[in-house]
């Protein structure tokens, strides 16, 4: 990656929408995957 990216507040919403939804969002081992991928750090690991 070259730079930051930059979220807007509604965008933000509808990640953190599609990460807290338990019926239809992510697992917990997906999320962990894809904030690796990001080279994000996951602050409640597996």
């Amino acid at each position: 990656m070259t730079g930051n990216i930059t979220f807007t507040a509604s965008q933000l919403e509808a990640i953190a929408r599609a990460l807290g939804d338990t019926g239809e969002g992510l697992t917990g081992s997906e999320i962990a995957y894809l904030l690796a991928k990001a080279h994000i750090t996951d602050s409640d690991p597996l």
